[in-house]
Order: C-alpha cells, then structure tokens, then sequence
C-alpha cells in the first residue's frame, strides 16, 4: 500500500502541444493537477520534468499553477532516470515508492518505469494520469508495464490509498480535490 512517508510523485513530460493531442488529454491533465494537489496535501514531494522544453514546449500551464515552485527538471533522454539531476532528486528523497503520471506512456513513461524498477523503487502507475497520442500505444505499454512489476492504480485509488481513514481536515480537502 502507498504510504505518504515513502512515497514521491513523478510527473513527467506534460509539456507543449503533445499534452494537449494525447488521447483522454483533458482527464490526464485534470488528474495530473489532482495528483499534485494531493502530494502536497500529504507532503510528497514531487519530481517534475520537461523532455527538451526548448524544442517541445513547457509544462502545461494548470500543472504548472499545481506545482507552484516545485522545479522543472530538464532532460534530453527518454528514462528520467538516466539523468543526473532526476536521478539525484529520486534517491535524495529516499523514498522507495514512485507514483508515476505524465506522456507519452509508451516513450518516457515507460522507459523510466523500467529504470526505476530496475533499481528497486516499487512503482505505482496512475493509469488514468499517463497518455499516449493512440490509445492502443498506451494500453500496450501499461499491459507491459504490469507485467514488468509495476502496479496500477488511478488518482482517486492512489490519493484514498495514501489517506486510509476518513478522519480529519486532510480527508475533507481530499474528497473536495476529487469532486
């Protein structure tokens, strides 16, 4: 079960006009902000990046509000992790469960997925937070993920997951987030 004491977000790539053609983009964006939002409401921290911005945009401007100063790590490979800074900011958290949203599910997301089970981290992959441009590239990219070892789950799961009891002014801010 994800616990907010180990847990960390990575959002990755939700960036230029790509966050906006990939099939479902108005939901994925939507539960992406709500992941966001909801990180914070548990104090994850949250792990951010931008695929070559110069040539693919930035960071949708509703994540961005979401992120607030959270910064924007650039990368130039497809994986987050190979990259120092991302790499750093994963294991400096030393939190060991990852859960995973952004695009394009077949390139970036999955690649990183693997790199991260590869290196031991359990990853949780918010299947109604992730997007490809066809449906079919995503559905086989998470059919594989799954396979490989990650688990799937949705922003609503994960978010009620992380507050496991209906107590308290935090459980009143999350069921006003995902309303």
């Amino acid at each position: 079960m994800l616990k907010p004491e180990t847990a960390l977000l990575s959002v990755i790539d939700v960036q230029g006009r790509l966050a906006l053609i990939v099939s479902g983009s108005e939901a994925m964006r939507l539960n992406v902000v709500r992941l966001v939002e909801g990180a914070r409401l548990f104090d994850i921290p949250v792990v951010a990046t931008e695929q070559v911005p110069d040539k693919l945009g930035d960071t949708v401007p509703e994540v961005v509000t979401a992120l607030g100063d959270t910064p924007r790590l650039v990368k130039e490979t497809f994986s987050c992790y190979p990259e120092d800074s991302i790499r750093s900011a994963y294991e400096g958290a030393k939190r060991n469960q990852i859960i995973v949203c952004g695009i394009e599910s077949h390139v970036c997301v999955f690649q990183t997925v693997m790199d991260l089970l590869g290196n031991e981290f359990q990853v949780h992959l918010v299947v109604d937070a992730i997007a490809s441009r066809s449906e079919q590239n995503k559905e086989v990219a998470v059919r594989r993920m799954e396979r490989e070892g990650a688990y799937l789950t949705t922003t609503e799961m994960a978010l009620f997951e992380l507050q496991y009891d209906c107590r308290g002014d935090r459980f009143r801010a999350l069921s006003k987030l995902v309303r």
